[in-house]
């Protein structure tokens, strides 16, 4: 599953309107196709903290292994800790409490494409 904030794609700046609606138009196709990806996102009046992107990489068969990616502007960290996946996958879980269902996820990025 992945959590975008909705700030994210309300900036224009980086990559100017057309490609941002081509780029929305691709996540709402994601959404609405797709069975094994799970987009939400944390609209901005959720009162959902703060926080960088973050990647969890988990293992089902060897629950005691994964990782967390950060990236940086100066490189990554990737910490392989088991305490640092289970904290970084607590605060996933309460994110996903403020995202929107994947319904509304879609009604949101067809509205902002429309825009």
């Amino acid at each position: 599953m992945a959590l975008i904030g909705e700030v994210a794609l309300r900036q224009h700046a980086a990559v100017g309107g057309e490609v941002l609606r081509e780029q929305i138009d691709n996540l709402t196709e994601i959404i609405e196709n797709s069975a094994e990806i799970s987009i939400r996102i944390l609209p901005i009046t959720s009162g959902a903290p703060s926080c960088g992107p973050a990647t969890i990489l988990r293992f089902a068969d060897a629950s005691s292994l994964g990782a967390v990616y950060l990236p940086g502007l100066s490189g990554v960290v990737c910490l392989a800790g088991q305490q640092d996946v289970t904290s970084y996958t607590r605060v996933f879980e309460h994110l996903k409490a403020f995202a929107l269902s994947t319904t509304d996820t879609a009604r949101l990025l067809r509205g902002l494409a429309g825009s």
